[in-house]
């Protein structure tokens, strides 16, 4: 699958890589693969592009990084964050760019962790990382999506690292989601959809109904998929 992706060995490049279902359909993988060859959808998230090492000589306004070098007792401790979050122009055009040539945009939060010898000096890393767009089908289903980055992240490290992957708890209370599908009196089917907002002002209870969904039905999504602020303390 071909798509920015937050890499804690190089910082956050944009790769192709291939990608087996592990839970994601087809049309998902072919379709993020065809979205992200699109010129305009990788030229909208070029400013999410950042190198870690160019980021340790250079930082810039979303980035900060701590250093604790210990020469004596041969220790480097080196902790690193980017948050997008303060980009909303950016987010803006990756949205539309996505949007336009037929995906969707996923927030993904990420935090990694390792630590280890490199011969005599012992080192600790921590990443973390806000807010980070992926371009995907709108086939694909974040739990899968999400899973899938955090393997990607965890496969050939060691036993003392650690990736994981998040979708970003944020929301446009404007966005539409499938409450439920019934048929009419000719036997169509019909989604009857609402608001974020609106269920952001439901007891905890209907809203853990509504996000245990995973339905989606001719472009709308389940709650879930929608209302991540709402639904994220019931993803799991």
């Amino acid at each position: 699958m071909a798509y920015a992706v937050a890499n804690q060995q190089t910082g956050l490049t944009h790769g192709s890589r291939n990608l087996q279902s592990g839970g994601l359909s087809n049309d998902c993988i072919n379709g993020t693969v065809k979205l992200n060859l699109n010129e305009t959808v990788i030229e909208s998230l070029k400013p999410f592009y950042v190198n870690f090492f160019d980021i340790i000589k250079d930082p810039n306004d979303v980035s900060e990084c701590n250093f604790d070098y210990d020469i004596k007792n041969g220790k480097l401790d080196v902790s690193c964050s980017w948050d997008f979050s303060s980009m909303t122009e950016e987010h803006a055009t990756a949205k539309r760019a996505c949007e336009g040539a037929g995906g969707k945009i996923f927030l993904f939060d990420l935090s990694f962790n390792e630590s280890g010898k490199l011969g005599f000096l012992e080192f600790s890393l921590s990443l973390d990382i806000a807010e980070f767009p992926l371009c995907v089908d709108e086939d694909c289903d974040i739990d899968g999506i999400s899973a899938k980055e955090e393997e990607d992240r965890n496969a050939g490290t060691t036993m003392d690292s650690q990736a994981r992957v998040t979708p970003t708890c944020v929301e446009d209370g404007a966005t539409k989601f499938v409450k439920k599908v019934k048929k009419n009196k000719k036997g169509e089917k019909k989604a009857i959809k609402k608001k974020c907002d609106w269920l952001a002002k439901k007891n905890k209870k209907k809203q853990k109904k509504f996000c245990s969904k995973t339905n989606s039905f001719k472009g709308f999504e389940p709650a879930r998929n929608s209302c991540f602020k709402t639904c994220c303390a019931f993803r799991d």
